[in-house]
C-alpha cells in the first residue's frame, strides 16, 4: 500500500500518486517534464538529427576519405595521378525544370554527374558547421527549385565575399534533390 503514496509536489504531505491534485492543498500534482514519454521522443528525435549532420563538414568528404583510405591499402606505388574531373555545361533553368517535369527521370540522368552553370546567389549562410550557397536560374525566382551549392573549405575566401541576387557561375557534383533544392557536393565558384 506504500507504493501507492507519494507526497504532494507543493505542501509536502502524503497523497495518492494517481490523484491528479493535492487534497490538502488543491496544487495541480504534475509529472516532471523528464518522466514524460514525450519529452524523450523529441531528445531522441534531436539526437538522430544532430549527431549525423554534426559528424562532419559534408557527406561527400567522409565518402572522400573512405574512398582515399581503401587507395591507400591497395596502392602498390608511392604516387597516383590526379583524377580529372569533366564538367557538362548545364543551363539552370532547363536543368531545373527538368527536375519539375519528372524528377525520378532528372535523377537517373544527373546524379553523381559533375555539372557546371550559372545563376543568382538567394542565400548564403551555414548549417551545422557547413556553409552553403542557394541559388536560383534568375534574381526573382526565389519560390522555386534552386541548387546548393556545397562549396570545398578552400573557397570560403570567395564565399565570403559574395553577395545576394549576385550572378555565380558554379560547379560540382550533383546529389539527390531535397525539399525544391538539389544539393551540388564539392562546388567551386568559377
Amino acid at each position: 500500500m506504500a507504493e501507492k503514496i507519494t507526497k504532494c509536489t507543493s505542501c509536502g504531505k502524503e497523497i495518492a500518486k494517481s490523484a491528479k491534485t493535492c487534497p490538502s492543498c488543491g496544487a495541480k500534482q504534475k509529472k516532471p517534464i523528464y518522466k514524460k514519454v514525450w519529452f524523450w521522443a523529441i531528445i531522441i528525435i534531436l539526437l538522430i538529427i544532430i549527431i549525423p549532420s554534426s559528424s562532419g563538414e559534408n557527406k561527400s568528404t567522409n565518402k572522400k576519405e573512405t574512398n582515399q583510405d581503401k587507395t591507400n591499402a591497395t596502392e602498390t606505388s608511392a604516387e597516383t595521378p590526379q583524377e580529372t574531373i569533366s564538367y557538362t555545361t548545364v543551363d539552370m533553368k532547363t536543368f531545373l525544370d527538368e527536375y519539375d517535369k519528372n524528377k525520378l527521370a532528372a535523377q537517373e540522368k544527373y546524379t553523381d554527374t559533375y555539372i557546371q552553370t550559372t545563376g543568382y546567389i538567394s542565400n548564403i549562410s551555414s548549417v551545422f558547421g557547413s556553409t552553403y550557397i542557394s541559388i536560383n536560374f534568375s534574381r526573382d525566382s526565389f519560390l522555386d527549385n534552386s541548387i546548393t551549392c556545397y562549396p570545398k573549405s578552400e573557397e570560403k575566401d570567395k564565399v565570403l565575399k559574395l553577395e545576394n541576387k549576385e550572378k555565380i557561375t558554379v560547379r560540382g557534383k550533383v546529389q539527390d534533390m531535397s525539399m525544391m533544392s538539389i544539393d551540388l557536393e564539392d562546388c567551386e565558384i568559377v
